[in-house]
């Protein structure tokens, strides 16, 4: 970074992410803190010993309320088409598909919801539900490194199974030939997301889309990785997936190649102090998927993430599980009806096509 401080210290074109200057100096200011503390609690941790780690965890109670906006089919139809294929597939409520991501509250889920196509879904909890609780102020990398190791040693051959899932397979081995389309290794073998060590590699990535000990300036970094793979991988959404940033679906454009290029493009004015700032939510639809799969497979049913702002678009508020079927019911007498349209879009084919989007 030492290299990159005249560049900074130059940039003073406006901000392009949201919130007040306000806002955004006490933001800066908590984060100061909390990397003050992180130190303190690192050298505590060096005298005492290793101790024992322990996953933040977050507990809802049975009767609570989820919604979700970006459906264009009633809720119900999600529950019977994720269990049909976890009764299909055996996937120990872990299947590739059968996933969720929900809006705690009304305001976040509005976000994605468009009343001329989408249905105003209910959910409620049948029993009490605990789910990792992703805050970077207490979620660290020695959590995400833990995460993929309890996948692993559930299931051998994870990193097999993660490769395979569909759409977004691709982006937990990114510097691998796909369909003919040739990523070199030797172009790539000094970057983070080419590391061939499968646990640090998606330790890595985690971290970085959460924030979590990775500050804005290795997230920049990390877009940049991506943006020299090449359009050819990173264009194709078969492989890498899509991202559920609403500016860039209005726009249609939602490849992994779009989403570099867009947030890349965001880091222009930002300053040093910006580019220091950790715990901020740098979210990619693919690779919260990833993420999400690999919660399921080390034994969580899923994982919560705080309300917190963050400098880059996309962040907010939101549950993510797998094992829909055991937490979940659906509940359309709560649905506003001025809310939605009076569609009973409720195929097997409509399911199978939404069922893979996160938009809340």
């Amino acid at each position: 970074m030492g290299k990159n401080k005249k560049m900074f210290s130059n940039s003073i074109m406006k901000r392009t992410y949201r919130g007040s200057r306000g806002n955004l100096k006490r933001k800066r200011n908590a984060n100061r803190k909390a990397l003050r503390s992180n130190k303190k609690k690192k050298t505590k941790r060096l005298k005492g010993g290793k101790k024992k780690l322990k996953f933040p965890m977050k507990r809802y109670k049975k009767g609570r309320k989820f919604y979700k906006g970006s459906l264009s089919f009633p809720c119900q139809g999600v529950l019977d088409y994720h269990q049909k294929k976890n009764e299909q597939e055996d996937g120990k409520g872990c299947s590739d598909g059968t996933s969720i991501y929900l809006g705690p509250n009304k305001k976040r889920s509005l976000e994605y919801f468009n009343p001329d196509k989408n249905v105003w879904n209910v959910f409620e909890l049948t029993k009490n539900l605990e789910v990792l609780y992703v805050d970077p102020e207490r979620f660290k990398e020695e959590h995400m490194r833990e995460i993929v190791k309890k996948a692993l040693k559930n299931n051998s051959e994870f990193e097999s199974y993660l490769d395979s899932i569909r759409h977004f397979g691709s982006l937990s081995d990114l510097c691998r030939s796909r369909r003919g389309v040739p990523v070199l290794q030797s172009m790539f073998e000094s970057k983070l997301i080419c590391n061939p060590d499968f646990v640090e590699r998606l330790t890595h990535i985690f971290c970085i889309i959460f924030g979590i000990e990775r500050s804005v300036y290795e997230q920049k970094i990390f877009l940049e990785e991506l943006s020299q793979l090449g359009g050819g991988l990173t264009m194709d959404r078969a492989l890498t997936g899509w991202t559920a940033t609403p500016a860039l679906v209005k726009r249609g454009e939602t490849s992994l190649f779009d989403y570099a290029k867009y947030y890349l493009e965001a880091f222009e004015g930002f300053t040093e102090e910006d580019y220091s700032l950790e715990g901020q939510r740098l979210s990619y639809y693919g690779f919260d998927m990833v993420f999400l799969t690999t919660v399921c497979a080390a034994g969580f049913p899923g994982y919560y993430y705080p309300n917190i702002e963050s400098v880059h678009e996309d962040a907010g508020e939101e549950l993510a599980i797998f094992r829909t079927n055991e937490f979940l019911q659906c509940r359309p007498d709560l649905a506003d009806p001025n809310k939605s349209i009076s569609n009973e879009k409720s195929s097997l084919f409509s399911q199978e096509k939404n069922s893979f989007k996160k938009k809340l």
